[in-house]
């Protein structure tokens, strides 16, 4: 027999805490926080031989005795599911939150939303030949429903009009449409005309001697030629409305009740804890507002799908193609290039439910790295751009089969290209420098390799000029009250600077050439010189104060102007 939730609630505690098995609760009041140690023991109402497990599978636990088991999340800060089993018994599931430990749970979730959004703009800046921001695709903290709906609403108000010009004047083609006649209705014969089988009739004797038989079929296959809106181009404008936006709309309706849950969820988080509600109040608003938007929209769409010269009318199953009617006529152009939008958008949309999803089942530290690695890359563009740089190529993201793109970087390649006036920067993540061995180019004079986690390199035709190195690090150290950066890493920037040298074309003497080597870190000290920045640390987390973010902007157009990009 099933146990119902309510009865699992007393047969765990973490911390001293009752654990809760409701499907829908995230026992987020146990406030539980990675990398520390967290006791779960069973008590006295629990089944006996009680089994307790991570369902990732990834995270054991360390069971001393019967009914104590240590957990210690280190994996990933986000949504984990304890399973609880015992003879007997049926499988119990708690969802538990576990909150990151460096930065806020606000900070975290900023952290998710700057990668979708960053990374979306990017996406766009790379593949414009202006290298215009995507200030409205990007629509930075907008949930991913409500991206979508703005998108199709937009399309659809355009079709409102489209119909309209259409509906006056359809197009359409002279098709043949078969039909049967008797034998006596038959006014002309030609190899159009067919016979069908079945019930023969006797001539009379004149007819049978000028047709030479005796007998024809009572009834024929007769060609009519007439006016049919019946045509590629419809059949394309059919499916667009039905098999298109209609689900689309359906889908972005679903989406939208999903992300409200998620969102209701987090708002309540955030008022039992008295953080700012006001982005999630504006989200969950917005988002109550264009579920009867969608239902309306939808049903504007079959209504459209319905009209008189569209019934008849197949829905398309050809490969795509541009005709000269989508191409010039004027309202059937309009609709193709809605429909080629549409396409286009849809291809390259980021669906950030599961985006964040995925992204959030990652380790802290690695979507603090990844943060910062996007967060470093679009400032350096934006600023490399204004002082009149133009990006020349991006290999920033993994196109997936299904036309989603995995936010992840090349490593060890020239990712991001500029080029202004006979100067190249290229934007290498993880580049593994080798020993030079008396080769010219970038390397070390001694040792097997380093890999900074990022460098800028700075070349004038086949001459480096300057490197940039940029090391993200979630960790911290506290002295005196104030959270400073790691000393090691201090140091190993330090090392990077020293070890990572050029030997330039016809040369045998080595030259130092990493200009400024900087530590991203999620902590309060700011160590950096504007006249000679070589070795510093910057405080790089969300959220940031306007001194925080000052101290970041001037450090950046410093490391550039330093590096002969000013």
């Amino acid at each position: 027999m099933a146990i119902p939730a309510s009865g699992a609630n007393s047969w765990l505690t973490i911390n001293g805490k009752s654990v809760s098995f409701d499907p829908r609760s995230e026992n987020e009041e146990l406030t539980l926080v990675e990398e520390l140690r967290h006791a779960i023991r069973s008590t006295t109402s629990a089944p006996a031989e009680l089994e307790v497990a991570i369902v990732d599978g990834e995270s054991p636990l360390d069971n001393p005795n019967y009914n104590l088991w240590y957990w210690k999340p280190d994996k990933f800060a986000g949504l984990y599911e304890l399973k609880v089993t015992a003879p007997g018994v049926p499988e119990q599931i708690a969802r538990v939150r576990i909150y990151p430990r460096k930065v806020s749970y606000d900070e975290y979730r900023k952290m998710l939303a700057d990668i979708a959004a960053i990374s979306y703009d990017l996406l766009f800046r790379v593949g414009s030949p202006s290298s215009e921001k995507a200030v409205a695709q990007k629509a930075e903290g907008q949930s991913s429903a409500l991206r979508q709906y703005e998108l199709l609403r937009k399309i659809v108000v355009e079709m409102e009009g489209v119909m309209a010009q259409i509906r006056r004047n359809p197009y359409k083609v002279l098709g043949r449409k078969d039909g049967e006649k008797l034998l006596q209705h038959v006014g002309s014969f030609s190899g159009e005309v067919q016979p069908r089988r079945g019930e023969y009739v006797k001539l009379p004797q004149q007819a049978a001697v000028k047709c030479r038989k005796e007998q024809l079929p009572r009834i024929w296959n007769v060609p009519n030629w007439e006016l049919t809106c019946d045509v590629y181009e419809n059949q394309l404008l059919k499916s667009f409305l039905s098999y298109h936006l209609v689900p689309l709309f359906n889908a972005i309706h679903e989406s939208a009740e999903k992300e409200l849950v998620r969102l209701t969820n987090e708002y309540n988080i955030f008022k039992r804890r008295e953080w700012k509600t006001d982005e999630l109040e504006l989200q969950i608003r917005k988002l109550k507002e264009i579920l009867p938007e969608c239902e309306g929209f939808k049903q504007r769409c079959l209504s459209w799908s319905g009209e008189p010269f569209l019934h008849g009318v197949k829905h398309n199953t050809q490969a795509i193609k541009a005709t000269q009617v989508l191409l010039k006529n004027f309202a059937y152009s309009r609709f193709f290039r809605l429909y080629l939008q549409l396409r286009a958008e849809l291809k390259i949309r980021l669906d950030a439910q599961q985006f964040l999803t995925d992204l959030s089942l990652r380790k802290m530290a690695d979507i603090y790295e990844m943060w910062a690695i996007f967060y470093i890359t679009e400032a350096l563009i934006d600023s490399l751009v204004n002082s009149g740089f133009q990006i020349t190529r991006n290999n920033f993201f993994i196109e997936l089969e299904d036309g989603r793109f995995q936010v992840d970087v090349t490593r060890n390649f020239s990712s991001i290209i500029l080029v202004k006036e006979g100067l190249q920067v290229e934007m290498k993540y993880e580049p593994k420098y080798l020993r030079l061995h008396n080769t010219p180019g970038i390397g070390i004079d001694s040792g097997t390799f380093l890999t900074p986690d990022f460098a800028l390199e700075v070349w004038r035709g086949n001459e480096a000029e300057a490197v940039i190195l940029f090391d993200p690090k979630y960790r911290i150290v506290v002295q005196d009250g104030i959270k400073t950066y790691p000393y090691d890493a201090y140091g190993k920037m330090a090392d990077y600077q020293q070890r990572i040298r050029y030997l330039p074309l016809g040369s045998k003497q080595v030259v130092d050439i990493v200009t400024s080597a900087y530590i991203l870190y999620p902590g309060e000290t700011f160590r950096h010189s504007s006249k000679k920045p070589g070795l510093g640390a910057i405080p790089l987390h969300p959220n940031m104060s306007q001194i925080d973010k000052g101290n970041f902007q001037t450090a950046i157009k410093d490391i550039l102007t330093y590096a002969g990009l000013g």
